[in-house]
């Protein structure tokens, strides 16, 4: 499955930005989505992995937990993976638009729809003898073969609160040398009002003594 990324930048000047890659691509506004995961059905913000038959709903990962958390009656429902989901369209073939792809070709490592087979690409030849398998056997057999290909992969999700947590014990670091900051500025302030205070005293004795001894003298 693909996912939602949303990123924020915020570029003031030209020097900020390090070309690396030179990406050029068409969009249309008006043209459906058909590469995106929907949206939550609970937030509405991140990208839904999950299907729940019960509620008739999708939900990100974090909406997941949290509304089939509740009580051990939501618990018990059944999830499966978006791409799963009942009813799901397979897919646009990439060589008919008008149909979706139903099978999955392992040698030309394409999707294929019935229109291929009858008309297309796949109807003649070496290509109509070629091994097919259905398009949903041949997605879990990708995601067995990424597995199998990485077995001492870390988890994503640990990965992820073990960097949100070193990124809070940054922030608790940063918070309390600001706090030390200004306590320290503080500090030296009232030092510099009170050493003024006492000069500002000391010129005063002093000119009402001379302001005295001027008075006696007359």
């Amino acid at each position: 499955p693909r996912h939602i990324l949303h990123h924020e930048y915020i570029v003031r000047d030209a020097s900020q930005a390090l070309p690396v890659y030179l990406v050029h691509f068409e969009f249309d506004p008006e043209e459906e989505e058909k590469i995106a995961l929907p949206l939550c059905d609970n937030c509405g913000v991140q990208a839904a992995k999950l299907y729940c038959e019960a509620d008739n709903a999708s939900f990100c990962p974090a909406c997941d937990t949290k509304v089939h958390s509740v009580n051990p009656i939501a618990r018990n429902h059944t999830r499966v993976e978006i791409n799963r989901r009942p009813g799901r369209l397979p897919g646009e073939c990439p060589e008919h638009a008008h149909a979706q792809a139903d099978e999955y070709c392992m040698e030309c490592k394409l999707p294929i729809c019935p229109d291929c087979r009858a008309i297309g690409s796949h109807s003649a030849g070496e290509a109509s003898k070629h091994k097919r398998v259905p398009l949903q056997e041949a997605y879990d057999h990708a995601l067995r073969a990424e597995r199998q290909s990485l077995p001492g992969r870390p988890d994503r999700q640990a990965i992820e609160q073990r960097l949100v947590a070193q990124l809070d014990t940054k922030l608790i670091m940063v918070q309390e040398t600001g706090r030390h900051v200004e306590d320290e500025i503080y500090n030296s302030v009232q030092r510099a009002v009170k050493e003024a205070q006492e000069l500002a005293e000391d010129q005063a004795n002093l000119h009402l003594a001379d302001e005295l001894e001027a008075k006696r003298q007359l």
